[in-house]
């Protein structure tokens, strides 16, 4: 948002999309923070995936250019965005994990004891 509010938003395609970026990390960190445990593997897979492709654009403009904006490695918060964009794939890829793992055995704990039992 600081980005965005400092200049960017005059570009032509890339401002709005760093406006979306900003509104949708929002949205989605709320649903991560507000998961209850049964949507905490699908919410933070979510935000996962949102990291990733924040990190990808970053990656395409500072190779290639996006939009015809180009950044480059100098610039102010790219560093910056790099290590917070791969932490977030981390962390929020073992939360995702975790909570699958949870789910699964929960669901597999729950079906053993509602099995009927086979008398001999």
């Amino acid at each position: 948002m600081h980005l965005w509010s400092d200049g960017y938003r005059h570009l032509h395609i890339v401002g709005p999309l760093f406006l979306l970026n900003f509104i949708a990390g929002v949205l989605v960190a709320l649903a991560v923070l507000g998961a209850p445990l049964r949507w905490l593997g699908p919410s933070a897979l979510i935000a996962a995936v949102l990291a990733a492709g924040t990190l990808a654009a970053l990656s395409i403009s500072i190779n290639m250019g996006l939009f015809g904006y180009k950044e480059y490695l100098a610039d102010n918060f790219v560093h910056l965005s790099i290590w917070v964009e791969s932490s977030a794939i981390v962390v929020l890829g073992a939360v995702a994990g975790r909570a699958a793992s949870v789910a699964v055995r929960s669901r597999s704990r729950s079906g053993l004891r509602s099995a009927p039992t086979a008398s001999a």
